[in-house]
């Protein structure tokens, strides 16, 4: 059986806000990297966006954060992440969990929003009605996000569950979750 991940990022705009959860897998696959041309087909340029949330380091989360010359896709933008996933990909405890080049990739596409980036050490509200939620397992500080707007509610999971399957076999994982013990 074949399963094919979206990749999807997800963009709320609360009125006030202009918020980007994960920034996708810019040039990752042939379908990837559309995700400029689909934010300005409805009107929001790169400098709309005053707030990037990025739920974790896998690089079809953070393959859109910076542009073709390493300087931050979203200039204006404040970058969310939790800390401790932020630490693990600086560790030397991610040498041995991943390759050297995704390693690689990752930390250099960290770099150039390092003055942008806020750290998360406990849940918070990122913006009005925009809330991050402490959710490891698929990484060691992987992140939710919880919107809610007058009565409607989304908690958006991106990788936490990568197959519906998963939520009826919650003790189900994939193969490549770092900390499955630590899973919802």
């Amino acid at each position: 059986m074949e399963f094919v991940s979206p990749f999807i990022c997800l963009m709320v705009n609360t009125g006030r806000h202009k918020v980007l959860v994960d920034t996708g897998a810019d040039g990752l696959t042939s379908n990837t990297g559309r995700l400029l041309l689909n934010l300005q087909a409805v009107g929001i340029g790169t400098g709309d966006i005053d707030t990037v949330i990025l739920t974790h380091g896998h690089d079809d989360h953070i393959g859109g954060i910076v542009d073709a010359q390493d300087n931050p896709t979203f200039p204006k933008a404040r970058h969310v992440m939790w800390k401790e996933e932020r630490t693990f990909w600086t560790s030397e405890q991610a040498e041995k969990l991943y390759d050297k080049s995704e390693l690689a990739d990752t930390r250099k596409k960290l770099l150039p929003i390092r003055h942008q980036l806020d750290l998360l050490d406990h849940e918070a509200e990122i913006v009005p009605g925009v809330t991050a939620i402490a959710a490891p397992g698929h990484t060691f500080g992987y992140m939710a996000v919880a919107i809610s707007s007058n009565a409607e509610q989304l908690l958006c999971v991106s990788d936490a569950f990568l197959h519906p399957i998963h939520i009826g076999h919650p003790k189900w994982h994939a193969a490549h979750e770092v900390a499955p013990e630590r899973l919802i």
